[in-house]
């Protein structure tokens, strides 16, 4: 009051004390908000917050399983829910990468423990900024997990073009937002996952069919 900063308000110890109370509370309700925010970033965080780093390649492949894990339908589903993912960035979008027109199908090794085809998807994918001119050969497989008996997502990358020392560090964030992705599949409902699983399943029958195989589980 002396120094004329309330303005001619006459600020009484229990006005004043309210004031203080006032912003005590606004703190405690800010800080209750913020630290579950922020535990929440942490668990979604696929990349560097959790300490995740890209294997070492052997030559110019890029292998490495992921922790995602799915039953029987889901693995299926997956490779169609990334199939549309792929093709949602296909030659001319504005995002971080560009592809080919994705191949969905089954590969040609047998799982190692079911002795049955393993369903995979394929794509070639450039990775920004093209001027560099790296691009990439992108298989996403689903083979066994031998310790749980789940179906396990397992990615492989082959380069194709440009310098080893770009594709490297360019495929940090491309794997980032692959991972990012496999998350965002916990968000899809049962309706739209047995949509995917169905198409998955014809185009998985049809490449059985050629071979001459008639199981497709």
């Amino acid at each position: 009051t002396t120094l004329g900063w309330t303005g001619g308000l006459n600020m009484t110890f229990t006005s004043f004390s309210t004031v203080l109370a006032s912003l005590a509370i606004m703190a405690a309700v800010f800080a209750s908000t913020l630290f579950p925010a922020l535990s929440a970033m942490q668990i979604a965080a696929p990349a560097e917050e959790s300490g995740w780093a890209l294997p070492q390649p052997e030559g110019d492949t890029l292998a490495m399983a992921l922790p995602f894990t799915f039953d029987h339908d889901d693995r299926l589903a997956i490779l169609e829910f990334f199939n549309r993912f792929f093709l949602d960035h296909g030659e001319g979008s504005s995002g971080p990468f560009f592809c080919d027109v994705p191949q969905l199908g089954i590969g040609e090794d047998l799982d190692r423990l079911t002795g049955r085809y393993v369903p995979e998807l394929t794509v070639t994918a450039w990775l920004k900024p093209y001027d560099l001119g790296v691009s990439q050969r992108l298989v996403i497989d689903l083979p066994t997990d031998p310790k749980t008996g789940e179906y396990v997502a397992h990615l492989t990358l082959v380069r194709l073009s440009g310098t080893r020392k770009s594709w490297m560090r360019l495929n940090k964030h491309f794997l980032q937002r692959v991972r990012r992705h496999f998350l965002h599949w916990r968000a899809v409902g049962e309706v739209q996952r047995q949509e995917m699983f169905a198409e998955a399943r014809d185009l998985m029958m049809t490449q059985l069919a050629r071979r001459g195989v008639l199981d497709a589980s």
